[in-house]
């Protein structure tokens, strides 16, 4: 079975939890989806709460520290005649 996070279609609505004896929270909970969660996503008294994607770096920061030794290998060899 699939693990989803639900949350109640309205606010200040109580839907008890049949696993532990307690009522979903407003906020959501992970929910291991059985036939009791899929007939209450289908009455649309539960909706899925979509996980919000973390933001990621398109560009990866250089190694500044790379950058300076790469420079100077190029002086070096400009210095020694190397091309």
């Amino acid at each position: 079975m699939e693990r989803i996070t639900l949350k109640p279609a309205k606010e200040g609505r109580k839907i008890p939890d049949p696993k532990n004896g307690q009522f979903l929270p407003e906020e959501g909970a992970k929910i291991l989806l059985s036939k009791y969660w899929r007939r209450l996503l289908l009455r649309g008294e539960v909706v899925e709460v979509k996980p919000k994607p973390k933001k990621t770096e398109t560009k990866p920061k250089k190694n500044k520290k790379i950058k300076d030794e790469k420079e100077n290998y190029k002086s070096d060899m400009n210095k020694k005649g190397v091309e």
